[in-house]
């Protein structure tokens, strides 16, 4: 529609948001579903009324916006465009200019003058100083499932469809593929996504005819709560909380493959599980930037992906674990590359590798046996952690320094694991020093004790 559109008239102009990207924008605009198109006007921030989706049509489009049905004329004399506007001027767009009596007050010699406006001085305020590297929050596996459960049932709502009509072959393909994947991997403590993966298997067709149809399925059995709350990785911004909840679950699935070929008589190869989630990402995660970054690094076997992963089941733990170790490595890039874009957008110096490394999950002062002498991974030590996080349950309550705390007290630019390991020499270098002692104060006792026996 909208190239026929700007075929006859190319001053009306589209332009596309994606509501992971922009969420606070979305709830602004009210938009509930998708896709939504909003009308505005040149000048205008609040969208022309109509129906709905299915009722827009070319010639409703331009009847709303000032042309003529076929879009030759401009009626208004001025140039509409259909775009998405700020949130800040809808309420701008609401008030009411003052009346010309309003402005105006007579001078002692009655004559008339406009009423000077007085703008306020606008208060200075301090810029809040955020940290170079933002420590992680902590949290325990039962907050990640919950942010893992939310975000599934966001993007149910908001990001299987994109068009009107029956889910094309290839997106059902993808989708189906993704609900079996995750019914045999999820923990047993999310028993609320699990019974709603499985009433959209039992389902499927449905699900799959239209978004009307997947959101009427959904709320039937599962009524949705008032509003999304995500506990993790927000930052008290819980717009924040989507596309880090979908990584918690992306964490969870790969945990739980591991889980479940333990137990499994046919366990499921590790290549085909990274398939699925990368099919998943491609045809249903909205935010553009996150899917061609996950895509290229997939697609180029970024990681060593292409030999970690593999096609044929497997009986080793091993390998198991190389799904969930491989994806975290993916993630501690991508948590690496986002602080380097932050800092660059900021006009600050780029990250030292003492900064890279932090930035990485999890951090040298959250898990220290993570981390070898020469700053590589225990990936042993690493996968503990990733299956304590994600599957067996036990709290992660770390207590982290702020970043300029950690490095105003850092002797040079990558601190050492070797302070810690001096303590515990020390110690027992000590422990050693009082059994010696203890040890010569006894045969000291003993050869006295022998003295006065024989001066007896």
């Amino acid at each position: 529609m909208a190239k026929k559109i700007y075929a006859k008239q190319p001053k009306i102009k589209f332009h596309a948001v994606s509501c992971v990207a922009h969420n606070k924008l979305c709830k602004t605009q009210d938009v509930d579903g998708y896709p939504t198109i909003k009308l505005f006007k040149e000048g205008s921030y609040i969208p022309e009324e109509h129906e709905n989706f299915s009722s827009l049509t070319e010639e409703t489009i331009f009847e709303k916006l000032g042309f003529d049905n076929e879009g030759k004329q401009l009626l208004t004399g001025k140039v509409h465009s259909v775009r998405v506007p700020p949130p800040s001027k809808r309420k701008e767009q609401q008030i009411k200019p003052k009346s010309k009596e309003q402005t105006t007050m007579k001078n002692i010699r009655g004559e008339s003058h406009h009423k000077l406006k007085i703008e306020p001085k606008p208060i200075e305020t301090k810029p809040d100083k955020i940290a170079r590297v933002v420590p992680f929050h902590t949290h325990e596996a039962s907050d990640a499932w919950h942010d893992a459960a939310t975000s599934f049932e966001f993007s149910l709502k908001y990001n299987m469809y994109m068009a009107n009509g029956p889910m094309p072959k290839k997106e059902q393909d993808a989708f189906l593929d993704w609900l079996e994947l995750l019914q045999d991997t999820l923990p047993p403590q999310m028993n609320r996504t699990l019974e709603l993966i499985k009433h959209l298997l039992d389902n499927f067709s449905t699900a799959t005819s239209g978004l009307p149809y997947l959101t009427k399925l959904v709320k039937a059995k599962f009524p949705p709560v008032k509003e999304e709350m995500w506990r993790t990785c927000t930052y008290e911004d819980n717009d924040n909380g989507y596309t880090c909840g979908l990584w918690q679950l992306f964490h969870v699935m790969s945990v739980g493959l591991v889980e479940h070929n333990k137990h499994a008589t046919a366990p499921i190869p590790t290549r085909y599980v990274a398939e699925t989630l990368r099919n998943y990402i491609e045809n249903f995660f909205q935010c553009d930037v996150c899917r061609m970054n996950f895509l290229s690094q997939y697609d180029s076997c970024a990681f060593d992906g292409c030999h970690r992963l593999h096609n044929d089941p497997s009986s080793s733990e091993e390998d198991w674990r190389e799904l969930p170790l491989w994806l975290w490595e993916t993630h501690n890039d991508v948590n690496a590359r986002l602080m380097g874009e932050r800092l660059e957008r900021d006009n600050q110096d780029k990250p030292s590798e003492w900064e890279l490394q932090q930035s990485r999950w999890p951090s040298l002062y959250q898990c220290p046996n993570c981390w070898r002498e020469d700053h590589s991974w225990d990936q042993d030590e690493v996968f503990k952690l990733l299956n304590s996080a994600y599957w067996s349950g036990n709290p992660i309550h770390i207590k982290v320094q702020s970043t300029d705390r950690i490095l105003e007290s850092a002797d040079d630019d990558y601190p050492s694991r070797g302070a810690p390991r001096r303590w515990k020499i020390a110690g027992a270098i000590f422990s050693l020093m009082l059994v010696a002692c203890a040890v010569k104060s006894k045969y000291a006792f003993i050869f006295k004790s022998k003295r006065r026996e024989k001066s007896v």
